[in-house]
């Protein structure tokens, strides 16, 4: 296959991952490790953490009109919350307000809600994500490919609730749009956040109004990074005879989970397992530090029934590229999409975190 020219600083950044002191920090060396059992679903960290996540919520549901709060506000339970997308918006019809139909001071709180409930990492991640689309726009624009049928823009980012913010009852905070799917949910003390899919195109760094943005550069080095670590006989064992064009485990895959193939991180070294964790963690970690902590927690006692597998290359530059890891619990996988090319697009990332058990709160 004819390789992606893609610059130096995503190889250069999987090199470094695969000798092995590239994961951050343990939760115990963070300072941030909790006494006592560590439960199975993350918890969000501390009652005044909940309060403001609840706060912030209410004050963004306060600031909308009668329409837009009768638009962004579903039912808990509601069968629409399983219809998210990552397609661009013209394709598939999401859930409750755009961005761009947001005043600037409803957007100033929707800015408060996605910084409370993400990461600094994940909230970066999020806004590279929706950059990249008026990215896209701009590289579009008055181009004849099929591509600019579409229409691309930060923007075009929706908003709902399923469910009433609140401190005892179940609720989902659900940002989708191109190339992005947060399913954020919160029970009493406890937070999941999948399905959550990111992907980016461009798949690597890009430059808009002076400013660099790269969402998915540490992802894709984490995770191809982990497979690249694998010595010639452990790379059999994980290789995959299954070629894949886009992720599995989509939209409208809910449960429909494959079963495992690959290696068994348990069986790989001490520097190995730290690159699997490392590579789960580019995920888990776009939660909130305390919430993150106790998930990884979870997954790393998993380790002796969680796969670790690849297909086509273990060199993100190659277009089919594809990794994964699936345990019990945990299900990442990202693959170097190439159905782009269908409308004019280069390949580029897409890449989805599930969970078996707690997938929309579950």
């Amino acid at each position: 296959m004819k390789r992606l020219a893609i610059p130096v600083f995503l190889v250069g950044a999987i090199a470094v991952a695969a000798v092995g002191e590239f994961l951050p920090a343990s939760p115990a060396a963070a300072g941030n490790a909790s006494s006592g059992k560590r439960d199975a679903v993350a918890r969000i960290g501390g009652r005044d953490s909940l309060t403001r996540a609840v706060s912030v919520a209410r004050a963004f549901e306060a600031s909308l009109s009668p329409a837009q709060r009768a638009a962004v506000l579903y039912p808990f339970n509601s069968p629409k919350k399983y219809g998210w997308s990552y397609y661009q918006t013209d394709l598939a019809p999401r859930n409750g307000v755009a961005i761009r139909d947001l005043s600037a001071r409803q957007q100033a709180r929707l800015r408060a809600l996605l910084r409370t409930i993400l990461s600094p990492r994940g909230y970066s991640d999020e806004v590279g994500v929706r950059k990249a689309d008026t990215y896209l726009r701009n590289t579009y624009r008055g181009k004849t490919s099929l591509a600019a049928t579409f229409t691309y823009g930060e923007g075009r980012y929706y908003v709902a609730f399923f469910g009433t913010p609140s401190r005892s009852t179940k609720w989902t905070v659900q940002l989708t749009g191109h190339h992005y799917a947060l399913n954020m949910t919160f029970s009493g003390a406890s937070v999941s956040d999948t399905p959550y899919f990111i992907g980016a195109n461009p798949p690597t760094a890009f430059k808009l109004d002076g400013r660099t943005y790269q969402p998915m550069a540490d992802k894709a080095a984490a995770t191809f990074g982990a497979v690249r670590s694998l010595n010639a006989s452990q790379r059999a064992k994980a290789r995959l005879s299954q070629h894949f064009n886009d992720v599995l485990m989509g939209p409208g895959k809910d449960g429909q989970f494959p079963p495992k193939q690959g290696v068994t991180v348990s069986t790989l070294d001490r520097a190995q397992q730290k690159l699997v964790t490392r590579a789960i963690w580019s995920y888990v970690g776009d939660m909130p530090r305390a919430q993150a902590d106790r998930l990884m927690a979870t997954y790393e006692k998993q380790y002796a029934q969680t796969k670790l597998a690849w297909s086509v290359s273990t060199d993100p530059t190659v277009p089919g590229a594809y990794v994964r890891i699936q345990g019990p619990r945990v299900w990442i996988e990202i693959v170097l999409n190439y159905l782009g090319r269908l409308v004019g697009e280069i390949p580029h990332f897409h890449s989805i975190e599930r969970d078996v058990k707690t997938d929309y709160g579950a």
